[in-house]
């Protein structure tokens, strides 16, 4: 029988949808999404991100059961099983690093609260496809990360939550989530949709570049410019050091040689 949706469900003594906080239960939920999505995306490069809806069509009181579907089910169905079989083998070191984040936050709350966690495909909870306990041993991959001052630059796509992040599209259609204030928050509201510049600190996986996370220090806007309007502009900055320089032409020359 063809599933139409999937779960993620927390069990253990007084473990309710009222017993989680709402800025916990939206961490979760949206680690959970992030961590599916990264492994779906991994395994289905030419699926646009954006079109990736996993919503949440019911919460059930008994434990604390929330049950998805998703733009793509069989696709995310698929992906849900080998993070499944990953986990319940005890090792996903081979998985996305966002997917392995997104196991980890979920094994983290199975601690602090000594309750479990399982996903479940329709109505099987007999037989869930991944099961974690407080005590799970789960090995996970080390990633050697980096970290630095840096701008970026794009479109602000999203804002907000229980715990405040925006989300900007760069001109290379990655999209950046990052940490923010509720200061922040208000300060970017009227700019959504709007490009922006941001700078802070970010940190990088030294393996492949990618921004694994960025803190927002200062917000400021930024205008798009032709490439001749930029090229016209360095020129405007630049011309004063070439005042003394007799012979422009060659001078460059020299340096395109490796003269200099």
């Amino acid at each position: 029988m063809e599933e139409k949706d999937f779960s993620l469900v927390f069990s253990g003594e007084g473990i309710r949808p009222e017993t989680i906080s709402a800025r916990e239960l939206a961490d979760l939920i949206s680690s959970f999404e992030q961590g599916l999505v990264a492994d779906l995306k991994k395994r289905n490069p030419e699926i646009n991100s954006d079109d990736v809806i996993i919503g949440l069509i019911e919460v059930s009181s008994n434990s604390a059961h929330f049950k998805f579907t998703s733009s793509f089910l069989q696709k995310t169905v698929a992906s849900l099983l080998a993070i499944g079989v990953a986990v319940n083998s005890g090792d996903a070191s081979e998985l996305d690093a966002k997917t392995q984040e997104s196991i980890k936050k979920i094994q983290s709350y199975t601690q602090k609260k000594s309750c479990g966690a399982s996903f479940q495909l329709g109505q099987n909870s007999e037989t869930p496809v991944m099961r974690i306990t407080e005590n799970a041993k789960i090995n996970y991959s080390e990633r050697s990360t980096c970290s630095g001052d840096t701008v970026v630059y794009g479109i602000l796509e999203r804002i907000g939550g229980a715990t405040p992040k925006a989300s900007i599209r760069t001109s290379r259609g990655a999209v950046i989530s990052c940490d923010i204030t509720k200061e922040q928050a208000e300060q970017l509201a009227p700019k959504l949709y709007k490009p922006i510049s941001i700078s802070g600190q970010a940190k990088w996986s030294t393996k492949d570049n990618e921004m694994l996370a960025f803190t927002v220090a200062e917000i400021g806007d930024y205008e798009n410019f032709s490439i001749t309007e930029c090229l016209q502009e360095i020129g405007n900055i630049s011309a004063k050091y070439w005042d003394e320089v007799e012979d422009v032409i060659e001078a460059v020359s020299q340096i395109r040689r490796g003269d200099y």
